[in-house]
C-alpha cells in the first residue's frame, strides 16, 4: 500500500467485498474448460507472481500498461457476461478501457484514475468469483497468502522491486491499483492486495459460513485502515510503500487454523450451492434448482432437455449440453458426465448408457 488515509479507499474495499459476496450468492459463472483449482494451480500462480514483476521492469511502460489493460478487460468481461451476455459484456468492458486511453491522451490524470478504480472494482469482483466458483478453497487462499507474505517482505520491505514497479506505471493507464489522488500524491492498494482482501471473506463465507466471513472481512478492513493511519499520523514517510500482505498474510493463516479446528472440513462449492451444508436453500441458483429437480435414477420429463448422465444415473439437466455439464459439476459430480438428449430416454426408463 502507498499513500495516506482516505475514506474513498475504505469505501472501495467495502464495495468490492460486498459486491463479491452478493455476486457469489446470486450469479453462477460458467466454469472454464480448465476444470477446478488444485494445489498445483496455486504453486504455478505463486511462481508467476514472483517472476512477472521482474519481467515487467524490463519492458517499456506502455507495454506493461497494455498487459494490464488486457487483464482488466478480460476480468471485467468475465464478471459482466453472466449478467448481460458475452457480446454485451465485451462492449461494456471496452467502454472504461477506451475512456482511460482517451483520458491519458488528453492529460486528464484524475479522470483516468477514477475510471481505473471503477474498472478495478468490477475486475476484482469477476476474478475472485471465478476463483471461488471454480473451487479455490480457504486452504488454497491460505497457501497463497503465505507465499505473498514472503514475497511482499522481500520485494517491498527488504528490497526495492515494488517501488521500482510503481515508479514505472504510476502515470500510465490501467494502473494495477485501487488508487486516489490528493494534492498531487497517489495513494492506494495494489491489485494483489485487493484480490486477497476480497477473496478471503468470500471463501470463508462459502467454506465456513457467515460468521467467519464477517470476522475475516473486519480483520482485513481493520488492517487496511491502520495502514492508512500510519501515513496520516506520519509513522512512515509519505512516499513509503508498506507491504500489506506481510501483515494480512499471517492473520489469514491464523484465521484458517482457528476455523478449521473449530468447524472441521471446508464446505464444498457443490454442497454450498445445493443447500446441503451451511448455506440456506434459498441461496440455490436457478440452474442448480433445475438440476436438483432432475437428479433421479429415472427421467420422466418432456423431450428437449439435455441430460448429464454419470454412473448410470441422471445427475443434472439443462437447456443446452454445456449447461448440463456445468450443472453436474456444481452438484459435485466427480465423474465426467455423458450428455444426451431427453428424447433418447423415455419416461420411466433407466438412464444407464
Amino acid at each position: 500500500m502507498i499513500g495516506w488515509r482516505s475514506g474513498a479507499l475504505d469505501a472501495g474495499l467495502i464495495l468490492m467485498i460486498t459486491a463479491s459476496v452478493v455476486y457469489l450468492r446470486r450469479v453462477g459463472m460458467p466454469r472454464p474448460p480448465i476444470g477446478r483449482f488444485t494445489s498445483g494451480d496455486i504453486a504455478v500462480m505463486s511462481i508467476m507472481l514472483i517472476v512477472l514483476p521482474l519481467a515487467y521492469l524490463r519492458l517499456p511502460a506502455v507495454a506493461v500498461s497494455a498487459v494490464f489493460g488486457v487483464v482488466l478487460f478480460t476480468a471485467a468481461q468475465t464478471a459482466l457476461a453472466p449478467l448481460v451476455g458475452s457480446l454485451s459484456a465485451a462492449g461494456l468492458a471496452a467502454l472504461p478501457i477506451a475512456a482511460e486511453i482517451a483520458a491519458k491522451l488528453t492529460g486528464q490524470a484524475q479522470v483516468m484514475l477514477i475510471v481505473n478504480d471503477v474498472l478495478i472494482v468490477v475486475a476484482v469482483v469477476g476474478i475472485v468469483n471465478l476463483w471461488a466458483q471454480t473451487g479455490m478453497s480457504a486452504a488454497h487462499v491460505t497457501g497463497l497468502a503465505a507465499v505473498l507474505t514472503c514475497y511482499d517482505i522481500g520485494a517491498t520491505w527488504l528490497g526495492t522491486l515494488t517501488a521500482q514497479f510503481l515508479n514505472k506505471v504510476l502515470t500510465e493507464p490501467f494502473l494495477p491499483m485501487l488508487a486516489v489522488v490528493k494534492d498531487g500524491q497517489i495513494g492506494g492498494f495494489g491489485l494483489g492486495d485487493c484480490l486477497v482482501l476480497v477473496m478471503w471473506p468470500l471463501v470463508l463465507f462459502r467454506a465456513f459460513g457467515k460468521r467467519p466471513a464477517w470476522i475475516g472481512a473486519i480483520i482485513g478492513l481493520t488492517v487496511a485502515v491502520l495502514i492508512e493511519f500510519a501515513y496520516k499520523d506520519h509513522w512512515v514517510g509519505s512516499y513509503a510503500v508498506i507491504p500489506t500482505m506481510a501483515i494480512v498474510g499471517p492473520l489469514i493463516i491464523l484465521q484458517y487454523l482457528v476455523w478449521r479446528r473449530r468447524l472441521g472440513r471446508e464446505q464444498r462449492t457443490a454442497e454450498w450451492r445445493a443447500g446441503t451444508g451451511r448455506a440456506a436453500p434459498d441461496q440455490v441458483g436457478p440452474l442448480v434448482e433445475r438440476a436438483l429437480a432432475a437428479r433421479a435414477d429415472t427421467w420422466g420429463g418432456a423431450p428437449g432437455e439435455y441430460l448429464a448422465v454419470a454412473g448410470g444415473k441422471i445427475v443434472a439437466a439443462a437447456e443446452t449440453p454445456g449447461a448440463a455439464r456445468h450443472a453436474a459439476r456444481l452438484l459435485g459430480s466427480d465423474a465426467v458426465p455423458v450428455v444426451v438428449h431427453g428424447s433418447l430416454i423415455g419416461p420411466g426408463e433407466n438412464a444407464a448408457v
